[in-house]
């Protein structure tokens, strides 16, 4: 199997995310597949991108609010995501296949400047009726616009469906060992069906932790019906 993926602004017509962006600038893997599970190469996110939506009220990726508190360019205060870029080069995935509700994710990645730059990641998951449960880590060692050069990374977020109301639970917190800099973002929602719509609520709080600078703090609360 093989998978390139090229972005595109309806805008502007451009190609990529931003100017300069690689023509393959998202996912760009090639692998194969069997009974055993699923293995490619090359240019791909870290599990703990895509795993916080387990426990992101508004299921939406990277416009959800848990997405917004945890990347470059959805914080007033410095994001604890805001690694060179989302996506990870010259790195090598396997995700296993769905045996009795669990499922794991495992990835490694080499920078291209040097071996000790590196970057590991992992994702646990286990689906069972109305309950969803998802752990997912990062460690990062590559340099950071900010000066970060050693990061990590964990997450865990649950939902559950309770008489047709869905629960969301999330806490995740990263840790930046050079800058001495720690977030714990906490994340709790809800989804009522209401006849043909859906009503969402949730509240998302970030504590910064600076060491001997002030500590930050953001919240957002979201509600949303569709």
């Amino acid at each position: 199997n093989f998978d390139l993926t090229q972005l595109l602004r309806l805008d502007t017509g451009a190609g990529g995310r931003f100017d300069g962006n690689a023509f393959w600038g998202s996912r760009s893997t090639v692998g194969i597949s069997d009974p055993f599970g699923e293995i490619n190469l090359g240019r791909m996110n870290s599990p703990l991108f895509f795993s916080p939506t387990n426990g992101d009220t508004f299921e939406l990726g990277n416009v959800g609010v848990v997405f917004l508190h945890t990347f470059s360019g959805g914080q007033p205060i410095t994001s604890p995501g805001a690694t060179t870029d989302s996506e990870v080069n010259n790195s090598v995935i396997h995700s296993s296949p769905t045996i009795a509700g669990f499922r794991t994710t495992l990835r490694y990645g080499l920078a291209e400047t040097s071996p000790s730059k590196s970057r590991f990641g992992y994702s646990f998951d286990y689906t069972i009726g109305d309950l969803n449960v998802g752990i997912s880590g990062d460690q990062i060692k590559a340099a950071r616009p900010t000066g970060e050069t050693n990061q990590k990374a964990l997450s865990g977020g649950t939902a559950y469906v309770f008489k047709g109301v869905k629960l969301f639970v999330l806490v995740k917190d990263d840790e930046q060992k050079t800058l001495g800099s720690d977030y714990q973002i906490h994340h709790v929602g809800v989804q009522v069906p209401i006849g043909l719509l859906k009503i969402m609520a949730s509240f998302t709080r970030t504590n910064l932790d600076r060491g001997t600078l002030p500590d930050l703090r953001r919240d957002t609360p979201a509600l949303e019906a569709g």
